[in-house]
């Protein structure tokens, strides 16, 4: 694809997510965070431009990590997994020099590359089922529409065993964002783009038969908003769905009322249908003005008692809350970042241990990736390299 159909596919892609004027966004933060939602795959067609859009990098920074031979126990702190996934440098514009592997918690150093079937395909998106089962959405960038899932085991060294396609993981028509797993794997979901429709749904499948079902957006809530699905998560072993939406407010089509911001909805998994239909966890008019006016990152807790939010504000600094999800119960700070910045947050959790790696961008050179612990975040021992994809 050359530079000028990149461009018209970009136009298009996020004209299709967040709307083509004069049906503007009555929230520009909101719409910037919107686009975010296509990131993994818009920098597939403009590179460095599209990520000027759709959103800031992300980096590590540690200098932990040791040679090979050290063991695959060693150092690990109380309740942080063996290993993780990770994916160095940018496979849309340097697929040569993008490294995608496992990596040893304690030392940050290479367990086993992780290597997508065919020629030229990458890794575009993962999420973990449990420390020992991974999910992963593998593409290329001939194939824009065509994105596949995969899941693989993780044997006792840190090692690769058992890729395979999964039941129904050929996902044509289909753009890919972000991708989750329910606890054990028996469930994935991920947002996606369907060249058809133009719409941004939530797909949500049976890993073993590959039955799939749909959550659609294109109801609109009761105050006339309309909602982007950004980030799935799950809880109660699969059966229970939450989606990170952005609530937008379309001239002509919203309420006088209409708030935009970022929302939660949670939904019966396997059920299907539309996603304004759901239980709605939180708005952003809810959440404390003090924590941010972004919601950069949210996901539920695996017993759905509560939910992590990150926020974001150039005043505010960074800030991650814990909302409960009973009605009437305050939000908790916790963590808050000393920096004042307009930098970003985002969450990757282990469904079965609930713990929570969240990465941070201070501003577009400054990152730091780490361990959300006892309301601090310790960093995580990885290579000091621009991280695209950090999941355990």
């Amino acid at each position: 694809m050359n530079e000028e159909g990149m461009e018209r596919e970009l136009g298009r892609l996020l004209n299709a997510v967040i709307g083509e004027p004069p049906h503007h966004v009555s929230d520009g933060a909101v719409r910037h965070r919107a686009a975010r939602t296509v990131r993994r795959r818009v920098t597939a067609i403009a590179g460095t431009a599209a990520l000027a859009v759709a959103g800031t990098v992300v980096a590590a920074v540690s200098a932990d990590a040791t040679g090979p031979g050290t063991s695959a126990t060693s150092g690990l702190r109380a309740g942080e997994p063996r290993f993780y996934f990770n994916q160095t440098g940018d496979p849309y514009s340097n697929l040569s020099g993008s490294v995608t592997a496992l990596r040893n918690s304690s030392t940050g150093a290479i367990t086993s590359r992780v290597h997508c079937p065919g020629a030229k395909s990458f890794a575009e998106s993962a999420a973990a089922a449990d420390p020992h089962t991974f999910f992963v959405v593998c593409g290329t960038k001939r194939s824009f529409w065509n994105s596949s899932v995969y899941r693989f085991s993780v044997t006792s060294s840190g090692g690769v065993s058992n890729f395979h396609l999964v039941p129904g993981g050929k996902l044509s028509g289909l753009s890919v964002g972000i991708i989750a797993a329910s606890a054990g794997g028996s469930e994935w979901a991920a947002t996606a783009i369907s060249k058809k429709s133009g719409h941004v749904e939530v797909l949500v499948a049976n890993a073993a038969t590959g039955h799939r079902s749909i959550w659609q957006s294109t109801r609109l809530m009761p105050d006339g908003s309309q909602l982007t699905p950004e980030q799935p998560s799950f809880a109660r072993q699969g059966r229970t769905l939450a989606v990170l939406v952005a609530a937008l407010c379309h001239k002509g089509l919203a309420h006088a009322d209409c708030k935009a911001g970022g929302e939660m909805l949670t939904v019966p998994a396997a059920k299907g249908g539309q996603l304004a239909s759901g239980r709605l966890i939180f708005t952003r008019a809810q959440l404390p003005r003090s924590a941010g006016h972004s919601v950069d990152s949210a996901i539920i807790s695996p017993d759905a008692s509560s939910a992590l939010v990150a926020m974001s504000g150039s005043h505010s600094g960074l800030t991650v809350l814990k909302v409960p999800v009973s009605p009437g119960k305050v939000p908790t700070v916790e963590f808050r970042s000393t920096r004042r910045s307009n930098g970003w947050l985002s969450f990757s959790q282990d469904p079965a241990s609930g713990s929570v790696l969240v990465e941070i961008g201070f501003s577009a050179r400054q990152f730091q990736d780490g361990w959300l612990h006892n309301h601090k975040i310790t960093p995580l021992r990885s290579p000091n390299l621009y991280n695209r994809l950090l999941v355990w």
